[in-house]
């Protein structure tokens, strides 16, 4: 089994009781490397409903996620 490390950032998601995060930007972490914040407010996609959300950017947060490749 391979491991990736995902770095996610957006906002949680609106939808009652759903806890996803709709993603603005993501990318995989390799070697320590930072992923940077995004600098435009956009729409993100929550990844569990798929409800799109504008995103501001002083709503951002990062999370980080271990998934299995």
């Amino acid at each position: 089994m391979k491991f990736q490390v995902l770095s996610k950032w957006g906002v949680p998601c609106r939808t009652p009781r759903c806890q996803g995060l709709a993603v603005l930007s993501q990318a995989v972490l390799k070697r320590g490397v930072k992923h940077p914040r995004p600098r435009e407010r956009g729409v993100g996609t929550c990844e569990v409903s798929g409800c799109q959300y504008s995103v501001r950017l002083n709503e951002l947060e990062r999370r980080i996620v271990e998934k299995t490749g």
